[in-house]
């Protein structure tokens, strides 16, 4: 149509070493194209990136944050989720010891290893409300080289602060991320 003439040779048409090459150029090619696209987390020393999840129902509402970040200090793995909307803002936040290994692990509600803060218009309230959570933690995987972790969780949590207030959380959910 332009006047071009467009051609394709098979592989075989070319000396072993052209081939190899093209191959071999190829590979890396597709490698920086399936590594360049950072949908969440790179894994450490690069590989393909995974989205972060931390998902959660809680008091059978969905629960996907906003934000997630994590950290490590003292001995811990921190996890924060944060979802904001027009009538509350829920924040998830998750204490794991750093050389947790899979297996079943309860947190008894009085450690603050896990918590939730809400702010519910909803219910009249406009300040944070800290929810202490007890409840289990099942890590599914822990790789403390990669430093990625999977895990399901069931919760409930009450307002310690104020026992007459009624409101009582649940949250089930799963996370899987790299911290």
């Amino acid at each position: 149509m332009f006047g071009n003439k467009v051609t394709f040779k098979s592989l075989s048409a070319y000396p072993m070493k052209v081939q190899v090459t093209r191959i071999f150029l190829a590979l890396i090619c597709i490698t920086i194209f399936s590594c360049s696209s950072d949908n969440g987390v790179n894994p450490p020393g690069g590989g393909n990136s995974i989205d972060r999840i931390f998902i959660a129902d809680i008091n059978g509402e969905s629960f996907a944050p906003n934000s997630i970040t994590t950290s490590v200090s003292g001995g811990f793995i921190t996890i924060l989720g944060v979802m904001n909307s027009v009538q509350s803002n829920i924040e998830f936040e998750l204490k794991i010891p750093e050389d947790v290994t899979p297996n079943v692990y309860r947190y008894d509600g009085t450690t603050w290893d896990a918590f939730l803060d809400v702010n519910n218009s909803s219910l009249g309230q406009n300040t944070y409300v800290p929810l202490e959570a007890e409840g289990d933690l099942n890590i599914v995987v822990h790789n403390k080289t990669d430093k990625y972790i999977e895990a399901t969780f069931e919760f409930s949590a009450k307002n310690t602060a104020d026992e007459t207030l009624p409101l009582a959380e649940v949250a089930n959910g799963t996370l899987k991320l790299f911290y």
